[in-house]
């Protein structure tokens, strides 16, 4: 997750991963028996 974290924090102009966990762009938790993995990529609209 440390790869995705940087690419995510860069992505949206944030200072480091940790700026990205802390605003929940990304991150991870377990559920019982079940691991859950999270992130949010921007998308870019192209006018036409």
């Amino acid at each position: 997750m440390s790869n995705c974290g940087e690419v995510v924090a860069a992505c949206f102009g944030l200072e480091s991963p940790a700026d990205a966990v802390r605003g929940k762009y990304l991150g991870a938790k377990a559920v019982g028996l079940e691991f859950y993995a999270w992130f949010h990529w921007p998308t870019l609209a192209v006018d036409r």
